[in-house]
């Protein structure tokens, strides 16, 4: 999985191939404690998917990184 979030003056911006931007926004929104109004999801080429993009963990884990 790959995702690139920036974090900076409590807005988040995630670039991320998901099959799921509104969970990518939930999530990463909660792991750092901002509005999810304040987190913007770019939705890249996927690929293939099949499912396992589904899921928004990697995006939170980028959001916490950045």
């Amino acid at each position: 999985m790959n995702c690139i979030a920036d974090v900076k003056d409590g807005a988040c911006t995630i670039w991320a191939p998901t099959q799921s931007p509104g969970r990518v926004q939930a999530m990463a929104a909660e792991r750092i404690g901002i509005p999810k109004e304040n987190v913007k999801v770019h939705v890249t080429l996927i690929g293939g998917g099949f499912g396992r993009r589904l899921d928004g963990d990697y995006g939170a884990e980028a959001a916490e990184l950045s």
